[in-house]
Order: C-alpha cells, then sequence, then structure tokens
C-alpha cells in the first residue's frame, strides 16, 4: 500500500492529467496492484513501484501506459501518431511539477508490450523468437551496458542455453515456443536469482490474457523522446522478425 506521500503524489498527477482530457486509474486498487490482476487498459495506470526504496525527497512512482496503436508503414499520421500527443502530455506534467531522480542505481527501466491488433499467432511467434535467436548478438550490443547485465533484464541466452533453430518450425504450438525462449527452472537455480519472466524478452504475456511480447531491456527514460525511442525498438524488431524467415 502506498505511503501519504506517495499517494499524495499519485493523486496529484493522475488528477492534473484528467483535467487535460487523460483517462487514468489511480485509485487504491491499482496502487496495490497485484501481477495476476489485470489492469484496465483503456486508461494509464499511476502506482508505487515497490522495487524503489523511497528516500528523503523521492518517491518510486510507476506509470503504465494504455494500449497505444499505430502502423510503422505508410498510412494517415493523424490516425497513428495519437499516442505521442498523449505521452508529450504526461511527460510535460511530470517536468513541469516534479524532479525526476536518475541515480537509482540503474534499478529503474522501461517495458514495451508489442502485438499486432489482431494478435499473435504461434507461427508469428516463432518467426519473431527466430529473428531475435539470430540476431540477438547486434541486439544486445545495442544496450546499454547496465541493462545487459541487470539481473532483471539479463538476455535470455545469457541465462538459458539457445534453442537449434530446427526446434522452433512452423506449426508448433505457442506454448512450445515460449518454453523454448524463456529460462527454466534450472536455469534460475543454476544463476542463483530471479523469475523466469526476468530476462530481456519476456514471451509469458502471451500466454494470458494480455497477448503481448515484453521487451524489458531499455534503460529508465527521462524525456519522451527516450521513451518514443525504445518504444520505436521494440516495435521495430517484432516487425523484423515477422517481416524476415530466417
Amino acid at each position: 500500500m502506498a505511503d501519504d506521500n506517495s499517494s499524495a503524489i499519485i493523486e496529484f498527477l493522475g488528477s492534473y492529467l484528467e483535467q487535460q482530457g487523460i483517462q487514468v486509474n489511480y485509485d487504491e486498487e491499482a496502487n496495490t496492484y497485484d501481477q495476476d490482476r489485470d489492469l484496465d487498459y483503456t486508461k494509464w495506470t499511476i502506482k508505487t513501484d515497490a522495487t524503489i526504496s523511497p528516500d528523503v525527497l523521492s518517491y518510486g512512482i510507476e506509470i503504465v501506459t494504455p494500449i497505444f496503436h499505430f502502423d510503422l508503414g505508410p498510412t494517415d499520421e493523424s490516425a497513428t501518431e495519437s499516442w505521442k500527443i498523449e505521452i508529450s502530455k504526461v511527460w510535460g506534467t511530470i517536468e513541469r511539477y516534479f524532479d525526476i531522480v536518475t541515480d537509482t542505481g540503474h534499478s529503474c527501466g522501461t517495458h514495451v508490450h508489442v502485438s499486432p491488433l489482431d494478435g499473435f499467432t504461434a507461427d508469428h511467434v516463432t518467426q519473431i523468437a527466430r529473428f531475435l535467436i539470430q540476431c540477438r548478438d547486434s541486439i544486445n550490443n545495442s544496450i546499454p551496458g547496465h541493462r545487459l547485465n541487470a539481473q532483471h533484464t539479463l538476455p535470455n541466452f545469457l541465462v538459458r542455453p539457445v534453442p537449434p533453430l530446427d526446434s522452433l518450425g512452423f506449426g508448433v504450438s505457442l506454448e512450445h515456443v515460449v518454453d523454448l525462449m524463456m529460462p527454466r527452472n534450472e536455469d534460475l537455480g543454476r544463476i542463483g536469482f530471479g523469475e523466469r519472466r526476468f530476462v530481456a524478452w519476456n514471451f509469458f504475456p502471451l500466454l494470458d490474457s494480455r497477448g503481448t511480447i515484453e521487451f524489458r531491456q531499455p534503460p529508465h527514460v527521462t524525456t519522451v523522446k527516450e521513451a518514443e525511442k525504445w518504444i520505436y525498438w521494440a516495435v521495430t524488431l517484432c516487425v523484423s522478425g515477422l517481416n524476415f524467415h530466417i
């Protein structure tokens, strides 16, 4: 449960955003969010972040976006850029009224969930998995070192063995692909920490109501441009996997 100061920050930020026409979840239920309970992804959610210990004048706040829709291809820009307007409004409010603490021991990060409008098929996920395996070194070289080595965002195949590509053929089940891409319990025992979802590419949300692939490696962002960059990065990698047959 949030303390009085954290609750006041959440209530202020949520109230101000609502005045700008942005729908927000910031009630007590959202503040005590359990990962097994689905959030309302039609709204922004503002809640405390239990992974960040409050300091004298700083508090850990997590902000979860609603589901945004956009198209990487040629299209009507006004139909696909509305998500940037909303993000800019939220960041503008944060920058106007709060200081963003950057010295957090690299414990903060940005997580991006990706899925097609009509949802992933098992073959879609297989294509992306094969792409991520083949391009893993190039992707890792583009990630800040402190996120590449963080316990909660280690590269998948630093934690578990790389599956052979012939085990990821088309026609296999979604559960099979997820199992091959995610750490096993024996892998966690070998490295001595973490949960199975604590890797760069978390495929477990594919198996629940979210239906997404979660990219967990981006660092914490301090500007709207940084946020946009990592959103585009995650989406572009997934779209590349769908378009390139490896």
